[in-house]
């Protein structure tokens, strides 16, 4: 085996070792990032007087009565498939 061939397997060696690094670090900000999106969610939904009445509607299950107002069923009219 050649100086040049050994030093090209532990470039290879060495640059998939650095992308699986990075793999695992975007994988993990992105875990972070999720955590701060629903972290302010909750925080703009429930610590918000914002949403309060919307909030009251989904305890009390008023919601289909204020979207629906005729009383009819959204998913009688059309079928809707699930996302996943």
């Amino acid at each position: 085996m050649s100086a040049f061939q050994i030093i090209q397997t532990n470039f290879w060696g060495l640059t998939s070792m650095g992308l699986w690094f990075a793999w695992l670090t975007y994988r993990k900000d992105q875990k972070i990032k999720r955590g701060e999106w629903l972290k302010s969610l909750f925080e703009k939904f429930y610590e918000n007087d914002r949403y309060k009445e919307v909030r009251k509607w989904l305890d009390s299950g008023e919601l289909t009565n204020k979207v629906n107002p005729d009383g009819s069923n959204i998913s009688k009219k059309r079928k809707v498939s699930p996302i996943f």
